[in-house]
């Protein structure tokens, strides 16, 4: 991947997690919502939002880019969901780890895009690579 392409992908993972940072200060950050809510809107909704957007991007790469292309995805919807959600749970809020436990939801996704990548890469890509 190129570095625009590495940009790209790390801008959308930021701009996704501060509309749902955005969305979840009116709800103590997704707290007051009933657990089956959270189970879609938080975890399920947004993995099959980023399989179907990683799907269309890979399906003129090779398997092989194609594969690179869905862990990188991965990173980048993850790592930064991660690292944000320490400074403002962790440690802003005063948390610490335990916001791992109590707001299961996020800590949900930080697994779901990994768990996601053999569906990332398109049946579409070309089988050289």
């Amino acid at each position: 991947m190129s570095r625009a392409q590495h940009v790209q992908l790390i801008t959308m993972g930021v701009t996704m997690w501060t509309a749902f940072f955005a969305a979840g200060l009116f709800s103590d950050y997704f707290m007051d919502w009933p657990w089956p809510v959270r189970l879609v809107l938080i975890v399920a909704a947004p993995t099959l939002v980023l399989i179907a957007i990683a799907r269309r991007r890979a399906a003129r790469l090779t398997r092989e880019a194609a594969r690179s292309r869905a862990v990188w995805t991965a990173i980048y919807f993850t790592a930064p969901f991660l690292l944000l959600d320490i400074l403002y749970l962790g440690l802003h809020r005063g948390l610490g780890a335990s916001f791992l436990a109590t707001h299961w939801h996020l800590t949900a996704f930080y697994v779901t895009p990994w768990a996601a990548i053999p569906w990332m890469r398109s049946s579409a890509c070309t089988a050289s690579g």
